[in-house]
């Protein structure tokens, strides 16, 4: 793929700033505190929700485009299931990174593209070449390291529990959420998907009698999560892969652990110890030889970062469809 030095290093400080707005997810969960009905848990429901809605609301506004072809009743069972779980992830994620370091938490949940290439192996999807079987098996000991640190011998077993979960719930959803970004085109099918998840979060709220508005601190929050961390980060990648071509612009997300190292350290006086740091190192090294052996890869967050499985002319619409 031709590209200028201008525009490749223009390109380079959008996929920056998107890994760095991603990582901000891990540092908010620790200023989220919404309280409703007096239970904190259904807080953290009603926030997912706003947040949800602000990300729906991003895309709307700035996504256009529509499908290639008639969505079938798998594409949107495929986009339902994306959707409905969209709001669950979210809410572990949050959960666990109160309890885990930002930067171990987003290890963790980063290391749900080793998860997805083996199941993808498994059912045939894609083979591994060169050095990806070796990488995989070092960013497992890794993440296992971690988990093994910090939930045994750190009291931080839920953490970790969690957010383990979550690294699985995101694998599933981009497995199943591939057929139709690439058959549909990806700006239609995150619109839809991030719709669903908005009418799951208030659905459930809704047959809970929990709907509700935070204090207006709570929802400022929930909209620069849902705009920036989660709607503008998502736009910046699909750019990304359009205009620097998949493995490019996989590398950058390797940048969202070091900056929730950054922002765990500065905002919390939070640092690794040494084994978990090395650990880490493992995880992130194992994820960069992984993109880089020659195979294609799934992408890592919901529908917004499933877009890996796009052909040429897929990943086009996608950027004409965001400017």
């Amino acid at each position: 793929m031709e590209r200028s030095s201008k525009s490749y290093l223009t390109m380079a400080a959008a996929l920056t700033l998107g890994s760095a707005l991603y990582a901000m997810n891990y540092i908010w969960a620790r200023y989220v505190h919404p309280i409703a009905s007096g239970d904190p848990n259904m807080g953290m429901m009603v926030f997912v929700a706003q947040a949800s809605f602000f990300t729906w609301l991003t895309l709307f506004i700035f996504l256009r485009g529509g499908p290639k072809q008639k969505p079938s009743l798998a594409h949107w069972g495929a986009m339902a299931f994306n959707g409905a779980s969209g709001p669950v992830i979210l809410t572990l994620i949050l959960k666990g990174s109160i309890l885990v370091t930002p930067s171990l938490s987003s290890i963790i949940v980063v290391s749900n593209v080793l998860i997805i290439a083996v199941i993808a192996r498994a059912i045939g999807r894609k083979r591994f070449v060169g050095a990806q079987v070796p990488a995989l098996i070092g960013g497992f000991i890794g993440v296992g390291w971690i988990s093994a640190s910090r939930g045994g011998f750190h009291g931080e077993a839920v953490g970790v529990g969690l957010l383990a979960i979550a690294a699985v719930l995101i694998a599933a959803a981009t497995l199943t959420i591939e057929k139709p970004i690439k058959q549909l085109g990806w700006a239609p099918v995150t619109r839809w998907v991030s719709a669903v998840a908005v009418v799951a979060s208030y659905g459930g709220l809704a047959a809970l009698g929990e709907i509700r508005i935070l204090s207006l601190s709570q929802t400022a929050l929930s909209a620069v999560m849902g705009v920036f961390s989660l709607g503008l980060a998502g736009i910046l990648f699909s750019i990304g892969l359009f205009r620097l071509g998949s493995a490019d612009t996989s590398v950058f997300k390797l940048l969202i652990p070091f900056f929730s190292l950054i922002y765990g350290a500065a905002l919390f006086g939070e640092i690794p110890d040494l084994g978990s740091f090395v650990a880490g190192l493992m995880v992130v090294g194992a994820l960069a030889v992984y993109y880089h052996s020659g195979a294609s890869r799934p992408e890592t967050m919901m529908a917004a970062t499933s877009a890996e499985s796009l052909d040429h002319e897929g990943e086009k619409r996608a950027a004409d469809a965001v400017g």
